[in-house]
Order: structure tokens, then C-alpha cells, then sequence
């Protein structure tokens, strides 16, 4: 998978799962942004074979991922929880 097919992919997967965030080039990888907070998705070294990629968010780094399916699942639940944390902070000015 092409870095511009899967920042698509990932868009796409942004918008599917009704997160507000944004996906960009991060070296060889994608990075995914959602309420200020950022994750990464690197491609494997193809020697790593069955993993094809890894995932890094801020509580956990070099997460391995055999698939792209891999990579939407550990995505996901990072990107609706910070969603969720978002949704529940307080504006700003509020206490």
C-alpha cells in the first residue's frame, strides 16, 4: 500500500467512524491526529514479515500489525478515545 493510499484509507476511516482529526505524511508513514493528540502508523521492514506495519499512540509505541484491519482496530479505539476525551473536557474558560 502506497503512503497516499493509506492516508486515504485513513481519512476515510476519520470520517467513517464520525472522529474529527487529521492524517499527513510522517516520514515513510502516516501520522493521525485527533483532539491534539497524535498517532503513527510506520510501514515494517519487509525482513519483519507477518508484521507489515506499526502503529505508535501516545500510551503505547511500536505496536505490530499484521494487516491494514490491524492497524484500523488499534486505530479505532485510540482515536474514538480521544474523541471521548475531547467531547468531555471543558471548553476553554470553563471549569
Amino acid at each position: 500500500m502506497t503512503q497516499a493510499a493509506l492516508r486515504d484509507l485513513l481519512a476515510d476511516a476519520l470520517a467513517l467512524w464520525d472522529l474529527r482529526g487529521r492524517v499527513g505524511a510522517e516520514g515513510a508513514g502516516v501520522a493521525v491526529t485527533v483532539a491534539g493528540t497524535r498517532a503513527t502508523v510506520m510501514p515494517a521492514d519487509p525482513a519483519l514479515r507477518p508484521v507489515r506495519w506499526f502503529v505508535t499512540t501516545p500510551e503505547r509505541a511500536d505496536r505490530a500489525a499484521a494487516s491494514i484491519a490491524g492497524v484500523l482496530g488499534v486505530l479505532r479505539v485510540w482515536a474514538e478515545a480521544q474523541g471521548d476525551a475531547a467531547a468531555r473536557a471543558p471548553a476553554q474558560g470553563e471549569a
